[in-house]
């Protein structure tokens, strides 16, 4: 849709950039698309040369998203090879690591809760499971005093979990608190 002055609307511009990165993050994780044919002597000398200060800062992006997926509670406990691609798309995609730390921290949210509701759904195994919250936490980007609440909650709900497992298991300590 165009404004009076002929222009695209800001939020149709965020709309397409949120729809381009859903694609790319799927081409690039799981090598799908016409993107993923093209060899490396096909890509332009300055996409080849990445500086090195811009791939320590990427892999720093790349652990930190690592670590938060990790440490979410309802994980199966691995990153993947495919898991790193994604977190580099969303850098590459400059989505602030703030964003996909409040998507995850509400995905794991909404999961941990289904789970204390009593539904029987399985671990999360890919980062792939929190793309679209990613899109939607980058489309309005939380208030840093809502981003503090929900890591609060996360702990509350990640401790509730464990202690039902617990519970559940006869006292024995759940698979997931091992790790």
């Amino acid at each position: 849709m165009q404004g009076p002055d002929g222009q695209e609307s800001v939020r149709q511009k965020g709309l397409r950039g949120l729809r381009g990165l859903l694609a790319l993050c799927t081409e690039w994780a799981y090598g799908r698309g016409a993107g993923s044919a093209r060899s490396s002597n096909d890509r332009s000398t300055a996409d080849a040369e990445v500086s090195t200060s811009s791939e320590a800062e990427r892999d720093r992006y790349v652990e930190a998203v690592r670590r938060t997926f990790l440490a979410l509670g309802c994980t199966r406990g691995t990153f993947r090879p495919a898991d790193e691609t994604m977190a580099g798309v969303f850098h590459d995609r400059q989505v602030p690591l703030s964003v996909v730390q409040d998507a995850l921290a509400l995905g794991a949210l909404r999961k941990l809760s289904a789970w204390l509701d009593g539904k029987k759904d399985g671990e999360v195994v890919s980062l792939r499971y929190f793309r679209q919250v990613v899109a939607e936490v980058a489309e309005k980007p939380f208030h840093p005093d809502y981003s503090r609440y929900l890591r609060e909650k996360l702990a509350k709900f990640q401790t509730e979990w464990l202690a039902a497992r617990a519970d559940s298991a006869g006292g024995q300590q759940p698979a997931c608190a091992k790790r």
